[in-house]
């Protein structure tokens, strides 16, 4: 599932949980480069904050014993919504 950010605000289209939508937090994964956008995902995760939902993203990840792609794999997997930012540079 996607969400949209729109001018700090999070958009889930109401049809992509159906009656549901307003009794779960969302867990949503943030994902985008990190260096060059860290403006921009940390307004997503103040939108998805803002919205009751709970972020996810790169910066919560510890070392372990997994390699890093097992792990972003398994965050992504146990999300609800993937935001994918982008930048048109």
């Amino acid at each position: 599932m996607l969400g949209i950010i729109i001018n700090g605000y999070l958009d889930i289209p109401y049809w992509s949980f159906g009656e549901n939508i307003m009794k779960k937090k969302l867990q949503i994964f943030v994902s985008s480069t990190f260096t060059d956008l860290k403006e921009e995902r940390q307004a997503a995760v103040e939108a998805i904050l803002k919205s009751g939902n709970i972020p996810a993203g790169m910066e919560l990840f510890t070392a372990g014993d997994k390699s890093q792609l097992e792990t972003i794999t398994r965050w992504i997997d146990d999300s609800d919504v993937y935001c994918l930012i982008l930048d048109n540079m």
